[in-house]
């Protein structure tokens, strides 16, 4: 059962829309705006999240952002199309500040690369 958890707006050029996000499962989402569905998978990984747009086949790796823009949405996923790449950023955004940037696997993961950054500053003095 989908859960409407997250609303944004999302806009191009002089025209702006509602975008709804829908938690489907653990990393199942729905993005919902100016008529069409995207159904998206995300799985977080050490750099960034693996996004995958099952009816739109597509996938891709995006970077730990909180702001997702439609040229990400274009380079990494390799969708064109204005409308549909500003609705799912605008949809991508919300999901990411409110749920994949809280998780443990970001919190571990900006553990280590600050411990690493310290390794690597202390071996160049």
């Amino acid at each position: 059962m989908a859960n409407n958890l997250l609303i944004a707006n999302s806009r191009h050029k002089n025209e702006t829309w509602a975008v709804h996000v829908s938690n489907i499962s653990e990393n199942e989402y729905e993005i919902y705006g100016h008529g069409t569905s995207y159904q998206i998978f995300i799985f977080p990984r050490a750099c960034g999240v693996l996004v995958a747009i099952t009816n739109w086949n597509r996938c891709g790796y995006i970077p730990y952002r909180d702001i997702i823009y439609p040229e990400d949405v274009a380079d990494y996923l390799d969708m064109g199309g204005s409308i549909d790449t500003c609705t799912i950023s605008a949809g991508l955004s919300e999901i990411m500040r409110n749920y994949i940037l809280r998780s443990p696997v970001i919190e571990n993961f900006n553990r280590q690369r600050r411990a690493l950054i310290e390794k690597i500053q202390c071996a160049q003095v």
